[in-house]
């Protein structure tokens, strides 16, 4: 029904874009984020990693633009688990034109932009992921007022993909225990 409160759930990059999504409506009642890379720039020269996957679509080559972008969240094991989900897969190299305009979207971002943010938010975060995606959990924890965390045991950055089960349990449980 429309005009209703929703949870709304972002992951990576998505989840830059669900933070920004707050300052359009007045719906999104509950936010959870699993892994947005908001300190990215802090960690990479996201420049260089958006022309080195320019130029892998430039040579029609959206495989390598797909991995290269990977390999800077996931490691060389989920990498190789996404290859054989076809459907996945091929949707990211279908999609890798849009990527290098993704990260240098994370190069001016102010971090400081978000910490106005008084709903209620569950930040998720697996216990082997990159440096860069921790930090950018634990600063998010430490400005919103109403953040609360999760770890994903033995998970990395797509365990919305390889443990839906474990990634679905911790969304519920925060919803359930929310009151809108």
């Amino acid at each position: 029904m429309i005009g209703e409160p929703v949870t709304l759930v972002g992951h990576s990059y998505g989840g830059i874009i669900s933070l920004g999504a707050l300052s359009l409506t007045a719906l999104v009642h509950r936010l959870v984020l699993y892994e947005p890379p908001l300190l990215a720039a802090h960690f990479y020269d996201c420049e260089k990693w958006a022309a080195q996957i320019a130029g892998h679509i430039q040579a029609a080559d959206r495989s390598a633009a797909a991995e290269t972008f990977l390999k800077r969240a996931a490691s060389t094991e989920e990498i190789v688990r996404l290859r054989a989900l076809f459907p996945a897969w091929n949707q990211i190299e279908r999609d890798a034109h849009t990527i290098p305009r993704e990260i240098r979207s994370l190069i001016p971002l102010p971090c400081h932009r978000f910490d106005h943010i008084a709903l209620p938010v569950l930040l998720l975060i697996g216990t082997r992921s990159e440096t860069y995606l921790r930090a950018s959990v634990e600063h998010l924890a430490s400005i919103l007022p109403a953040a609360r965390t999760a770890e994903l045991p033995d998970q990395g950055h797509l365990a919305q993909a390889f443990a839906p089960e474990l990634f679905c349990a911790q969304v519920l449980r925060f919803i359930d225990n929310v009151t809108a």
